[in-house]
């Protein structure tokens, strides 16, 4: 079924697929132990920032992209940093919109999806990989993901996830960045908030649905590749009820994945997922904001406890082991001030915000 809708310069036409209505039987696994968890860190000054400001990270070869929010007084930039995440480059953005949910690397420039996620607006901005040119690309319209840009493994075919009241959309980028049609799949609620993330083979994505009368519903797929200009989203499940700030990350294979979320009370939660099987351990019993990433070996995760400024880090392995770390991460400037971002094929970094400096933290396997 093709549905045509047109949202500013974004159009989505696709197919609808059939939704899992059932939550699945839920393994809770209680071991844990500690390890040391972080290996290095890097403190970059880059002035006063925004307490309420936002940050996304993006691997380029050996390199990382950088960017946050600001305002006039406060601008918000994007940086370049080496393999020892020093600043080579730097171009200030000036006022942005309060939310920056990703940024991408495409080789011949880089993207940075500035804007307004409660009014469901987004400004694109293309930059040159120097960072001495920066260019306003385009304005879409719909809520968009968190870690919106989606790929195969080769970037041969990509697609920018988003959402409009009951429909979760891929739409398909072309090679400079600019997403138009693609395809759209119906859900039963109002998607209220996604995230996506890239694997070994499809992308995997997250989406939390109000089902009206105070009740929620996290469910997560992968979104296949293998009509380029017409992703698809298939192996749909439910992942919890009760849930809010959902982030997924993919494993090393389709049916292994992390997703992290909280509930209204506060408790948060990592949902592994193994061949069929559920497991769910609890990280907090009073926090928020928690990210995920997956190293080559681990699943990395971070996450604000209520009351405690410093960041909480954990790992769970690809049989789903949570392993705690005794040493905390940075202390931020707000829930969406840091980001994981994997810097290697075995190395994932923390990357946080912090009242005038850049942290960069190296996690250990």
């Amino acid at each position: 079924m093709r549905h045509p809708i047109l949202f500013l310069m974004i159009a989505a036409t696709g197919c609808l697929d059939r939704e899992l209505d059932d939550e699945p039987e839920v393994q809770t696994r209680s071991e844990s132990a500690a390890i040391a968890g972080v290996c290095a860190q890097t403190r970059t000054a880059i002035g006063p920032v925004l307490t309420t400001g936002e940050v996304s990270a993006a691997r380029s070869g050996t390199n990382l992209y950088v960017g946050w929010t600001g305002t006039t007084s406060l601008p918000g930039s994007i940086v370049k940093l080496d393999p020892q995440y020093r600043v080579t480059a730097r171009w200030t953005m000036g006022a942005t919109g309060p939310n920056l949910t990703g940024v991408l690397d495409l080789g011949s420039h880089v993207l940075a999806a500035y804007g307004t996620s409660s009014t469901g607006i987004v400004d694109m901005w293309q930059l040159s990989p120097d960072l001495s040119i920066a260019n306003y690309a385009a304005t879409y319209a719909g809520n968009p993901a968190r870690n919106p840009f989606l790929s195969n493994p080769t970037g041969s075919a990509r697609a920018y996830l988003w959402s409009s009241q009951k429909t979760l959309i891929a739409s398909h980028m072309d090679p400079s960045g600019f997403a138009a049609n693609g395809s759209m799949f119906d859900r039963t609620g109002t998607i209220t908030e996604l995230a996506g993330d890239n694997g070994g083979h499809d992308s995997a994505v997250v989406w939390v649905e109000n089902l009206g009368g105070g009740v929620s519903r996290c469910s997560a797929g992968n979104i296949g590749f293998d009509v380029p200009s017409a992703p698809s989203l298939r192996t749909t499940r439910v992942v919890s009820t009760d849930c809010r700030r959902a982030r997924i990350a993919a494993g090393p294979t389709d049916d292994i994945q992390v997703v992290v979320t909280a509930s209204a009370s506060g408790v948060v939660r990592a949902h592994f997922r193994r061949s069929g099987a559920d497991m769910v351990h609890v990280l907090s019993a009073s926090g928020r904001a928690a990210k995920v990433r997956f190293d080559g070996t681990r699943f990395w995760i971070a996450w604000r406890d209520t009351g405690v400024g410093a960041l909480r880090i954990a790992s769970i392995d690809p049989i789903g082991t949570l392993v705690y770390s005794p040493i905390s991460g940075p202390v931020v400037v707000g829930d969406e001030a840091f980001d994981l971002v994997r810097t290697s094929t075995t190395t994932t970094a923390l990357v946080a915000l912090t009242p005038n400096s850049l942290d960069i933290v190296t996690l250990c396997r």
